[in-house]
């Protein structure tokens, strides 16, 4: 956490300066997640993979190619 502090102490007044309202949203959300993740593997948690989540979407177009 003290790195994301870190992070946050060098990189948020730059975007301050520049107005760069979106741009800070968008890092925020990508610290945290990154964050939350980190901690979760850190209390061993379990973590889904992003494939999983590909094999659920493409499952019923493997079967439908293999009928063709």
């Amino acid at each position: 956490m003290l790195i994301a502090a870190g992070i946050i102490a060098v990189e948020v007044p730059s975007l301050r300066n520049r107005k760069l309202k979106k741009e800070m949203l968008a890092f925020f959300v990508l610290l945290m997640v990154g964050l939350g993740m980190n901690i979760a593997q850190t209390l061993n948690a379990p973590i889904p993979s992003p494939l999983d989540w590909i094999i659920i979407i493409f499952k019923p177009f493997t079967g439908w190619i293999a009928g063709l």
